[in-house]
Order: C-alpha cells, then structure tokens, then sequence
C-alpha cells in the first residue's frame, strides 16, 4: 500500500507463499479490496483475497480452482457480487461479496478465455474482452450470452463510456471502439512507435472526455507511455511519459491524475492531467493490478 500524498510505502499485505497478485478492485462502499491471487507454479488452487483498507485485515480467502489463472475483477455497483475471469479454466467465477461463498458460475459458450471484466452501469450486463478476439456481453442474471464482438486480435482490457466499450488489442497493437446499440466494431492503430497497450481508462479532461491507455511492450521492448485519445476517433490527443511496462491503470476520485504501474522498472507513475507532470515511486517487484482507495 502506498500513501496516496508521499506515495511512500505504509504498509504490506502477506498473499502468501508463491503467489502472484495481479488485479485489485475497491468495492462500491469503499469497505473491501478484492484482488485476485493465482499460484505462481499452478499447485495449489487459485484464489481471491478480501481486504478491509481501513485495517489493511484479510478478510476472506475465496478458493477456486487449481490453474484458474484469474486475472481481473468486476463487483456489481449494490457491491453484492463480484466475478472474476478464470483466464486458464475459461471459466467466469460469480462470488457473493457477503457471504464470501461461490455461486453459479458463468460458462462461455467457446474457448473464450475471458481476461478483462467490466459491468453496465446497471448491472445487468457483464463485458468479457477475450485472448480468443473476442468481447463478449453476458446477461448477469442468467449468466446467457447474449452477443459476441470479433477483434482483430486478442482482447486484454476493456472500459466503459458514451455507450461504448473501448478494448486494448496488444497485436496488433491497436484499441477497438464497440458501439453498444449498433453493435459495429471500429478498430484504431496505436501511432507506429507505440508499444503493445495494456490496460485503459476512461478520463474526463478540461478538453473532454479521453480513452487513457497505458503502453505495456515486453521485457525486451518495453512501453514509456500514456496515451490520451479521442473516444470519436481514436485519434492522439495528448502523450505522457510513465514508467516502463504501463499494465494496471486506476483514476483517482474527481479525474485529476491517472496512475499507471510500470511492470519492467517497478514502478508506479502518477500523471497529472492538468499540467502533464509525472511522479514516479518506486515499489515492489512487477507491480500490476492498481486501485485508488480513500476512506468512506
């Protein structure tokens, strides 16, 4: 944990031997953090942590299965459930927020192998970005899938707005714009030095509203930057340098600064939208996931 004002570290939270935290998400109350936790070597089953933020308890283990590999998260805005995408089972896990139990699972009907996770304002609909170039909209209720979206390549992350949904494509590298009522999917390339992107976010600027995507790379070509396009057009508003490997991105409360964790020099840079000033502190090794977290 770092503090939100000297992003000096405060505090550490044990996820236990080989394990690999990756997405962290806060809960609508502000009263939970749920962050998935794969095993690294897949020998025993993958799980999810609860955390109260205000005592930095663990609150609940939830276990899944053996090499479920979830990766992200999404809890539905009455901060109920909480699903998480089982990127190795192809699996959509479903968990009651309250009880900590696990409910009827959602089955993608192929080998979607469903990696990021977003939920309709209303809750009623879920969005899988797939590794198979797929998004994939889900009845919540039902667990039915009710349309499929191609990509033109894998889908890593996905995020919300003006009644669209905005996917990252790492190769190629580019973003995929779906309009949720025509359904009609337009894809954009990244500018031709760009790396492979990794998460997005949407932000709100004094000049409107941006599609925030992180540059992840590799390990051997890295991402250096944000990037702030036009939800219209895709095209390049605005370019900030971050540290390298840009993977999980947060907003803070009120949209003034984008945080982004850099992978591949253990990193969390913090970018100021108004002035483009970036700050960066150091952490522990290859952080990904990221939340802004601030008391009730």
């Amino acid at each position: 944990m770092l503090d939100g004002t000297t992003l000096l570290l405060s505090s550490r939270i044990p996820t236990g031997d080989r394990r690999t935290p990756h997405m962290i998400e806060v809960s609508p109350a502000r009263d939970q953090l749920w962050i998935s936790n794969p095993h690294l070597d897949s020998a025993l089953p993958d799980e999810v942590l609860v955390v109260d933020p205000r005592t930095d308890k663990l609150l609940a283990r939830v276990e899944l299965d053996l090499a479920a590999y979830p990766q992200h998260l999404a809890i539905s805005p009455d901060g109920r459930t909480v699903f998480v995408g089982g990127l190795g089972n192809n699996k959509i896990y479903r968990i009651d927020a309250r009880s900590f139990s696990l409910g009827a699972a959602i089955q993608p009907r192929r080998e979607h192998n469903p990696h990021g996770l977003r939920l309709s304002p209303d809750g009623a609909r879920l969005y899988t970005a797939n590794i198979n170039s797929t998004v994939t909209e889900y009845d919540t209720a039902t667990g039915a899938t009710l349309r499929d979206f191609t990509l033109p390549g894998p889908g890593l992350q996905l995020v919300l707005g003006d009644g669209a949904l905005f996917v990252t494509v790492p190769a190629p590298a580019m973003v995929s714009r779906i309009d949720l009522g025509s359904g009609v999917v337009t894809s954009w390339p990244l500018p031709a030095d760009a790396r492979a992107p990794g998460a997005l976010a949407w932000v709100s600027t004094a000049a409107g509203p941006r599609v925030a995507v992180a540059e992840q790379g590799d390990v051997i070509n890295p991402g250096e930057h944000l990037l702030l396009l036009d939800p219209a057009t895709g095209a390049l508003m605005q370019r900030h340098d971050i540290g390298r490997g840009g993977h999980g991105i947060t907003v803070t409360p009120g949209g003034a600064f984008v945080l982004v964790t850099g992978m591949y020099n253990d990193t969390v840079s913090v970018v100021d939208l108004a002035s483009g000033v970036t700050v960066q502190a150091n952490v522990d090794a290859m952080p990904a996931g990221i939340a802004a977290w601030s008391a009730p």
